[in-house]
């Protein structure tokens, strides 16, 4: 017997199942936090932003379309928490308590090495990524971090394709200009 499809188990949700929730949530779960994680660049952010979404999915089960992929769904509600998270007063306070340096150096102790330096280059992307504007930080963290296509992207984010390309282009520009400021700070301390 083969396993039950996402839309599947979405239906038998729609009924009071939540066992087949509790399916989708084990099934997805890393696909959210590891996508909460590139918009927010702290685990604990991350996993708290993809418990929200997750309320709110179960919340929301009549709202997902059949015709469509449950990722590109959940492409957009991780999305919108997102940058709800980083548009909070309070995350902006935390934010100015520590230097980028030392979000930086947050990091698992007993993780190796070379994961350690992919965990801080993600960071530091994640970082400078959170100073694009919100169409572009979206449509980056969509496409370059997390491997969307682009109409997937363009789906989850309710704009145009060529929208998504513009804004891609643009973000890009932008990182390189952050990358470059980042490293000649980096020097010169």
């Amino acid at each position: 017997m083969k396993p039950p499809t996402d839309t599947d188990l979405v239906r038998r949700a729609r009924n009071g199942d939540t066992l087949a929730f509790g399916d989708l949530v084990r099934r997805h779960r890393r696909f959210v936090i590891n996508l909460a994680y590139r918009f927010l660049a702290s685990r604990d952010d991350a996993e708290d932003a993809a418990q929200e979404v997750f309320v709110k999915m179960w919340r929301k089960l009549d709202g997902y379309r059949e015709d469509s992929k449950i990722t590109t769904w959940l492409y957009t509600m991780v999305t919108n928490q997102c940058l709800d998270v980083l548009k909070s007063p309070a995350r902006k306070r935390g934010r100015e308590t520590l230097s980028a340096d030392e979000r930086l150096l947050v990091s698992d102790p007993g993780s190796h090495e070379q994961a350690r330096d992919q965990e801080e280059r993600l960071q530091l992307v994640a970082l400078l990524a959170s100073q694009l504007p919100e169409k572009q930080q979206a449509v980056f963290v969509l496409r370059d971090l997390q491997g969307a296509e682009t109409q997937e992207a363009a789906e989850a984010l309710d704009m145009s394709a060529e929208a998504i390309k513009s804004n891609l282009y643009h973000a890009r520009l932008k990182m390189r200009e952050l990358i470059l400021a980042y490293e000649k700070e980096k020097i010169k301390s």
